[in-house]
């Protein structure tokens, strides 16, 4: 029996799970602004591609850090599989992320460097801090996540333009404030399926979409009168949300069904937004 014990510890079964991102719908954030930047930017560039793969970098590296900083400096474990995966792939993102960094730094100005890549790691260390805090799933922290995954929006027009216009901002503000309203809602959600209290639920709910109506409708003074289509479109589908909140059996739909159709109203939403500027 000893000797068959050690031969299992010495050749375990499973392998560790590669610290990959478990923020789904994050990927929608990261790449629909990017699209729409695309679509209404006037000059297409080979710099979209570092543009992007630094935005994914930045996203990529906060599981394995996290998990490589509570193994090896919270817990004080000793070494393992799970640990070294951390550290080799935290390196190897780490090390894409100054490649990316390297292709753009000719084409920006110092100031405009300063700001991009210094809001990127703070928003980066940020993140992985609280996620070791154990407050991954704290509103403020997703809001400030949503705010910094689309700036793909004016990270693109920065590098096609060499500065970022009026319309890269008004893109960030209407995809942004559509995300931010979301993601009360997803958590009310979660209240509700866990049998919580559903009042703080509504309560946030509710000012999350107060928030984003005011981003939103910021951005619909700046930008045009077309925009009225995307942002009252956002509103609309996401007070349905809010409604399907009230019925148990809109409840006990599968989150994975809920996590599509989000997917498919934000693409949605994205494609009014962009044809509601490029065709004003």
């Amino acid at each position: 029996m000893e000797y068959k014990n050690r031969i299992n510890s010495n050749y375990p079964t499973s392998k560790p799970r590669l610290p990959t991102p478990r923020e789904h719908g994050a990927w929608g954030l990261i790449f629909q602004p990017f699209l729409a930047a695309v679509w209404l930017a006037a000059n297409p560039v080979w710099l979209y591609v570092p543009a992007l793969g630094l935005v994914l970098c930045g996203f990529l590296i906060r599981e394995p850090a996290v998990v490589w900083i509570r193994h090896s400096i919270l817990w004080k474990k000793p070494e393992s599989a799970e640990s070294r995966a951390a550290a080799r792939w935290t390196l190897a993102v780490g090390a894409a992320a100054l490649v990316c960094v390297l292709c753009l730094w000719q084409s920006l100005s110092p100031w405009q460097a300063s700001v991009l890549f210094g809001s990127g790691a703070a928003l980066t260390a940020a993140s992985v801090w609280l996620t070791v805090r154990n407050q991954q799933r704290s509103i403020v922290l997703q809001v400030v996540s949503a705010c910094g995954l689309t700036s793909t929006a004016p990270l693109t027009a920065l590098v096609s333009e060499s500065a970022v216009p009026r319309w890269a901002w008004i893109l960030w503000v209407v995809l942004t404030a559509h995300a931010i309203a979301a993601i009360p809602i997803v958590h009310a959600r979660l209240q509700f399926r866990a049998r919580k209290s559903s009042a703080p639920g509504l309560r946030w709910s509710a000012a999350g979409l107060q928030c984003a109506s005011l981003l939103a409708a910021g951005a619909l003074f700046a930008g045009g009168s077309h925009l009225w289509i995307p942002v009252l479109f956002s509103a609309t589908v996401n007070l349905l949300e809010v409604i399907r909140l009230a019925n148990p059996q809109h409840l006990a739909e599968p989150l994975k069904r809920v996590g599509l159709r989000l997917l498919l109203v934000s693409l949605l939403h994205t494609v009014l937004t962009v044809a509601a500027m490029k065709y004003p």
